[in-house]
């Protein structure tokens, strides 16, 4: 099993690594970069929930985007957004800590993947739900 996961990891590394090349492009500082990527990456998710709801010729789509996102996680191991912010920033952070520690659970990767699938499949749920 440790062979497989050593190729998600450097899959994911080098699209992580492909996209924060794509920001050095962007004016700033590195940390300024990485600030707008994590706002960006936790923005992202509600504005396309929001559009979701608000648009229904844009629900096909988004719900191709949702998936998209979920099955990078499982086949990546994790998200190559949250892996750019770590590459600018510097920041061990991500957009799940927080969640976790009102929880009460400890942030790990285990319990970042963990959430985010949990989250993830949810917000899948409902908009399937509303689709029918």
């Amino acid at each position: 099993m440790q062979p497989v996961r050593n190729n998600r990891f450097r899959m994911r590394r080098r699209t992580a690594v492909w996209l924060w090349q794509l920001t050095e492009r962007l004016p700033g500082s590195a940390t300024f970069k990485g600030a707008c990527v994590k706002i960006a990456h936790e923005g992202g998710f509600w504005t396309l929930i929001a559009l979701y709801f608000t648009f229904p010729a844009s629900r096909w789509p988004i719900i191709a985007i949702f998936l998209f996102a979920w099955l990078s996680q499982l086949i990546l191991g994790g998200c190559i957004v949250t892996v750019v912010e770590r590459l600018l920033t510097n920041d061990r952070t991500t957009i799940m800590d927080p969640w976790l520690q009102r929880f009460g659970l400890p942030c790990t990767h285990r319990w970042r993947m963990r959430l985010t699938l949990i989250a993830s499949s949810s917000a899948l749920l409902v908009m399937m739900a509303a689709q029918f």
